[in-house]
């Protein structure tokens, strides 16, 4: 017996639906509760879902408007919500929200909110927020914000604006403006332009930064 696991988050989705309507004071009825499940299915529509909460598809994309559970074969794609899992062959994207995992083979990206865990063989971008792990093979990016621990095995780290805890890079670290906990470039630049930086170590030490230790 094979486990549906879209109709489980269909079936989520119609008692968060519920759950919201009874904040409101209302309560639905069983053919309103039947249309919330409706709603809330994730469709599958030619090699992609469609879905308000998320679903499953190894085999392509999956595109939700608020994302709960999302796991593509491809990519997974949400606009805003709550997103606890979300799992994608190539490139895993939330523009607004929280994201409490975001795995891809390829890129994650994370536009503006908070974001527990980015891990990729890729690229881990988070725009605007706090990200409390990113951990990329290739590059680990934040634009602006904090991060708390940064990871990259192969290529860089770079952080914009903001506070960055720990980075570790095998090549360059880099952090543009801000105070920078603990940096280390194994093979090349430990980088800082502007701010101030506790711990430093790299092959070479570039920036107008102050160091504490180095």
């Amino acid at each position: 017996m094979k486990l549906n696991i879209n109709f489980l988050v269909g079936v989520l989705g119609a008692l968060i639906i519920t759950a919201v309507y009874k904040l409101t004071g209302h309560e639905l009825s069983a053919v309103e509760m039947f249309v919330a499940f409706f709603a809330s299915y994730p469709w599958k529509i030619g090699d992609n879902i469609y879905s308000l909460f998320g679903g499953y598809n190894p085999e392509g994309n999956v595109y939700s408007l608020l994302g709960i559970y999302q796991n593509a074969g491809a990519d997974a794609f949400q606009i805003f919500g709550l997103s606890f899992y979300q799992k994608a062959g190539k490139t895993a994207t939330q523009l607004f929200g929280l994201s409490i995992l975001q795995e891809a083979r390829v890129n994650t990206f994370h536009g503006v909110g908070i974001s527990f865990s980015q891990k990729t063989t890729g690229h881990a971008l988070q725009f605007v927020g706090f990200s409390f792990i990113q951990e990329g093979f290739e590059i680990a990016e934040q634009m602006a914000g904090a991060t708390f621990l940064q990871i990259s095995y192969l290529g860089d780290t770079h952080q914009g604006l903001g506070i960055v805890v720990y980075q570790l890079a095998e090549t360059n670290a880099y952090q543009f403006a801000g105070i920078a906990g603990y940096q280390n470039a194994r093979n090349k630049a430990s980088r800082q332009t502007l701010g101030i930086a506790l711990y430093r170590r790299g092959k070479t030490l570039e920036g107008h930064g102050i160091s504490v230790f180095s």
